[in-house]
């Protein structure tokens, strides 16, 4: 376990400056940190390995304990997405070999494959009120609307170029995905129709919706963070420069947003100035996972180093 104060504060108006502080490094994975998710109760936090690794591992967030590994792939099999389901009964993988399994995080048992896309997948998704999730399918360039629990495939949307990534809004009238090349659609959620689509830029993209659902965020390799707003399309801001940012973050209070890089940082931002409030070195490779804990004072990164990083952020309450 590592612990070591960060110089700087963060500071917006009418808030508390608060001091990030480097938690704990959680070790264990033999390859990248390739996804995170923390549980809703805040007691749980999963990740994945990368192909070499095909794991998924759930941690104590409070002693950096590591509670059991989930799931233990045969062959090279990477874990890309992760999500929990509201209530916290299962959760979500979606791996390169076509599937997304929903998992019992109390034992590790898989209580269903859903199957049907023709290559790997790469991002999921839990509806508000978990009666449904969505994937996202780069190789097979399309995402799927699943029933839960019965599994039921409900439709089946392309994605030119392919879809990287997905996202549910809070609101749970649409989600969000990304194709290879930057394209950001939103769909409305009941029937599949394609709402719009916005243009983040080149290069791999990663999505998060706002606690409130008014703003999208997306971070590219085209160096940029860019927030929008989902119902027209509109972009808002940009936040820059961010040295090829992959993924981003929301705090659940909506204060803080993360994005991170691929030299090893995560930064921290006021996403209603965009205003940079501070840079968190450590990792020693590009970090591709971030999870925000849900009472916001906890903030997970995951790297090429392989290791998991927690931070203590406060998400604008003192410590």
């Amino acid at each position: 376990m590592a612990a070591a104060w960060l110089a700087g504060a963060l500071a917006w108006a009418g808030e508390a400056k608060v001091s990030p502080e480097l938690v704990m490094t959680l070790e264990g994975h033999l390859s990248i940190v390739e996804a995170l998710a923390f549980a809703p109760d805040g007691k749980s936090l999963a990740s994945s390995g990368g192909y070499t690794d095909g794991t998924v591992k759930l941690w104590n967030p409070e002693t950096g304990d590591l509670v059991r590994t989930l799931l233990r792939s045969v062959g090279r099999v990477r874990i890309a997405a992760l999500a929990f389901a509201p209530d916290g009964k299962a959760l979500a993988v979606a791996s390169s070999d076509g599937t997304v399994k929903l998992l019992d995080p109390m034992t590790g048992d898989v209580k269903r494959t859903l199957r049907g896309h023709d290559g790997g997948v790469n991002g999921v998704a839990f509806a508000p009120d978990g009666t449904r999730l969505v994937s996202a399918s780069d190789a097979d360039v399309a995402v799927r609307m699943w029933r839960l629990p019965s599994g039921e495939l409900l439709y089946r949307k392309p994605v030119r170029w392919g879809a990287k990534a997905i996202a549910w809004s809070p609101t749970g009238t649409i989600f969000a995905g990304v194709s290879r090349y930057g394209k950001v659609p939103v769909w409305k959620a009941r029937d599949g129709v394609m709402r719009r689509h916005m243009k983040q830029g080149k290069g791999q993209v990663t999505l998060a919706f706002a606690p409130d659902g008014k703003r999208l965020a997306s971070g590219g390799e085209d160096g940029a963070v860019k927030l929008w707003n989902p119902r027209t399309g509109a972009l808002v801001r940009t936040l820059e420069p961010c040295n090829a940012a992959t993924p981003v973050a929301f705090a659940p209070d909506g204060k803080l947003l993360a994005s991170a890089s691929d030299a090893g940082a995560v930064q921290l931002w006021a996403p209603h100035t965009g205003k940079l409030l501070n840079t968190l070195p450590g990792h020693r490779g590009r970090v591709w996972s971030l999870a925000f804990s849900p009472d916001g004072k906890l903030l997970a990164s995951g790297s090429d180093d392989r290791t998991v990083r927690l931070w203590h952020v406060g998400s604008g309450a003192a410590r």
